[in-house]
């Protein structure tokens, strides 16, 4: 089988605050993952399948929440560029400082609506986020797939 054009995954991050009254809260999101998937990635060369999945490294992706001492709540949810359906894209968070920090260590799929990722109570540092990619195949058409996944910090 012969492969022609490659998997590309591009994922961008961008961050939002709500709430119901005015804080000066900041939200600050660094870092991004991009993968190319081309035929190394193949499980045992030509004519065989692809990794299935993919995940980015630990530190890649570093969260920082600070000018709060109340409790919060950060969603999350994606708005997708270029995406095939078959592809699900999951996030889970690896660590953190301060905050009184709750959920979110385990991969949550990342949907087009907001969903809960984790909670919080006052100011947290180094929180880094780490990605999954999973649906990979070569029956997909070789494109460049990209998402921008939102973090909202939300006020309880």
């Amino acid at each position: 089988m012969k492969m022609g054009g490659g998997l590309a995954l591009i994922v961008l991050l961008a961050v939002a605050a709500a709430g119901y009254e005015m804080i000066a809260a900041t939200v600050t999101v660094t870092g991004s993952w991009s993968l190319g998937i081309n035929a190394t990635d193949l499980i045992a060369g030509g004519g065989s399948e692809l990794i299935p999945s993919y995940t980015s490294t630990g530190t890649s992706i570093v969260c920082n929440i600070g000018g709060i001492n109340k409790a919060w709540r950060l969603n999350v949810h994606r708005q997708d560029v270029s995406w095939h359906a078959s592809l699900t894209i999951s996030v889970r968070r690896t660590g953190g400082t301060g905050g009184s920090l709750s959920g979110g260590t385990v991969f949550q799929t990342v949907g087009t609506t907001a969903a809960s990722f984790f909670t919080g109570e006052g100011p947290a540092t180094d929180i880094p986020f780490e990605y999954q990619l999973t649906g990979v195949s070569t029956s997909l058409p070789a494109d460049t797939y990209s998402t921008t996944i939102y973090i909202t910090l939300v006020l309880l």
